[in-house]
């Protein structure tokens, strides 16, 4: 059975037992986010259900590789890749941090990555299929605390963050909140004056 089939029962039956619709809706959504957390089956539905900062935008339209939803998904503000979007990965972690304002504007195609550069070392944050990326700042003063950083946060030398994934109906899924991963990452690298 789909997961809209259930939603659509879910909120059917809630709503005829007499409960307001919009508690219905946020009784289905916590329990959606519960039981993925629970199962550690953390795919795109789950990141779009738990994270508000994801499902912001005035067009509500998605642009993704392949017409596949995934972690490499373009939230359009209009209805076509030619207006100004954003990675709704990116910009959750950011609000989840609270830094540098929002939203967070970022070009670049799904199937294309796209890096948000830190506003004080240019350090770049790309999300990816499998966690993030870094990319070391351009200004020379920021590289030794770069370097520091990656070795003290355990960022693996093609400077990946990964994060923990299984397979599951044939695509590989997370295990672990990616938007908490990367707020941390995101956190700490701001702590360590990058």
């Amino acid at each position: 059975m789909s997961t809209r089939v259930i939603l659509q029962q879910a909120v059917l039956d809630a709503v005829a037992a007499g409960t307001s619709a919009e508690v219905s809706l946020r009784e289905i959504r916590n329990a959606f986010v519960e039981a993925r957390a629970h199962e550690e089956n953390f795919d795109w539905r789950y990141y779009l259900v738990r994270y508000a900062a994801m499902r912001e935008g005035p067009s509500g339209i998605y642009a993704s590789v392949g017409g596949a939803m995934g972690y490499q998904i373009c939230m359009l503000n209009k209805t076509q890749m030619n207006g100004r979007y954003r990675d709704p990965y990116l910009s959750a972690l950011v609000r989840e941090v609270g830094a540098f304002g929002e939203p967070v504007f970022i070009g670049g195609y799904p199937e294309y990555s796209r890096w948000m550069a830190l506003p004080k070392s240019g350090t770049g944050l790309c999300n990816a299929p499998n966690g993030f990326i870094l990319r070391p700042p351009p200004k020379e003063e920021f590289l030794d605390a770069f370097r520091r950083f990656c070795m003290d946060f355990g960022v693996d030398e093609r400077l990946t963050l990964a994060i923990p994934q299984r397979l599951r109906s044939g695509r590989q899924v997370d295990t672990e909140d990616r938007v908490q991963a990367g707020a941390q990452l995101l956190r700490d690298l701001l702590a360590a004056g990058l």
